[in-house]
């Protein structure tokens, strides 16, 4: 019995160790989160689980953060969400066409302060408008189709902009995401295949497992740590294909994410025929600009612009564009993206031959 109790006590003092180790670790978690604008005990992130869509923009929210940019400038923004997790959600007047730019994480733009978001700025120069905005970091083509679905009613828009991104294609396909060293968000997401609906993990077993047991318990640590584990595995990983298209089978991979995508657009382009649909890319090379444009266009879409490496082009010393990630835009980046998109927007209005649709 003495041994017994002794082999008892020494597995009860290694349990409460691993116990007070985990209760630390996600302190320290929490406690740097609550410093960077998230609550320390409500779970009250940007991005809440969605049985449908995966994950959706929380909201409403307001939470001053505090961030710094690519060059290691430090400054604050106060960020919003509305109902449902809209961006922007100004009062819906009567008589004034909407426009409802949806996208990913370049609209949702939490890295940027309300009133220095693409929209926000765009909205400024269309005083005869109602700019509406709604957005979620990750979101691939059909997580959009379908938040567009949720969010139609609310606004009945008369123009629907669409924000696309490179990484769209890769997000698109099960088999890309799951080969990607960096385009894979390691969380159950739709995509659509043989003309339904199906909902996967594109992560690594033992990451799948990771994100169930956060899902489960609520513990931030381990969504911490399935992110740290995966950026070990993109180092060990091919660098020279990032966005899984790059092995043997990576052209047959791209053609069918192109094919996705273009379903996915064309159908919710047709879902709603009383509404012009335009789309615009904020990220990528020049060639990958060029095949969204012609996915766009394909879809039935009028392309306004390719403005992401136009973006990066005027970075300079004293100018940073980028966020502290090197990815998404801080204010100058979108205030720079504001001011091509709307002179785009015009030249399309102008040049519309058929008109600009009204609120319905």
């Amino acid at each position: 019995m003495r041994a017994a109790a002794r082999v008892g006590c020494g597995a009860a003092m290694v349990a409460a160790s691993l116990g007070f180790a985990l209760f630390v670790a996600e302190l320290g978690v929490r406690l740097h989160q609550w410093a960077h604008g998230r609550a320390f005990l409500g779970d009250v992130p940007f991005l809440i689980r969605d049985d449908r869509l995966g994950w959706r923009p929380n909201g409403p929210l307001r939470v001053e953060r505090v961030l710094a940019d690519a060059a290691g400038t430090v400054y604050r923004a106060r960020v919003t969400t509305a109902v449902h997790g809209f961006r922007r959600f100004p009062e819906v007047l009567a008589g004034k066409p909407r426009i409802l730019l949806i996208g990913d994480s370049f609209t949702h733009a939490v890295e940027v302060d309300d009133e220095r978001t693409y929209h926000a700025l765009l909205a400024r120069g269309q005083p005869d408008h109602e700019v509406f905005a709604i957005g979620a970091g990750g979101y691939g083509t059909l997580q959009e189709a379908l938040l567009l679905e949720r969010s139609y009613p609310l606004v009945r828009p008369a123009i629907v902009i669409w924000q696309l991104c490179a990484n769209d294609l890769t997000n698109n396909l099960f088999e890309a995401e799951r080969h990607s060293v960096r385009h894979n968000n390691l969380m159950r997401r739709p995509y659509w295949e043989q003309g339904e609906i199906v909902v996967r993990n594109p992560a690594p077993w033992p990451l799948a497992a990771m994100e169930h047991l956060h899902r489960i318990t609520g513990l931030r640590l381990l969504d911490v740590l399935r992110d740290r584990a995966y950026r070990v595995l993109a180092m060990l990983g091919d660098r020279t294909d990032p966005d899984g298209f790059g092995d043997a089978d990576g052209p047959a991979l791209r053609a069918r994410a192109i094919a996705v995508t273009e379903t996915i657009l064309s159908r919710s382009r047709a879902r709603h025929p009383h509404s012009r649909f335009l789309s615009l890319n904020v990220c990528g090379s020049a060639e990958e600009g060029a095949i969204l444009r012609a996915i766009s266009e394909a879809s039935g879409f009028h392309f306004l612009g390719d403005y992401g490496s136009r973006i990066a082009d005027r970075r300079r010393p004293g100018f940073e564009v980028f966020s502290e990630d090197g990815h998404h835009f801080n204010e100058h980046g979108h205030a720079l993206l504001a001011t091509m998109l709307a002179d785009d927007f015009d030249r399309w209005r102008d040049g519309d031959a058929i008109g600009i649709a009204h609120a319905h």
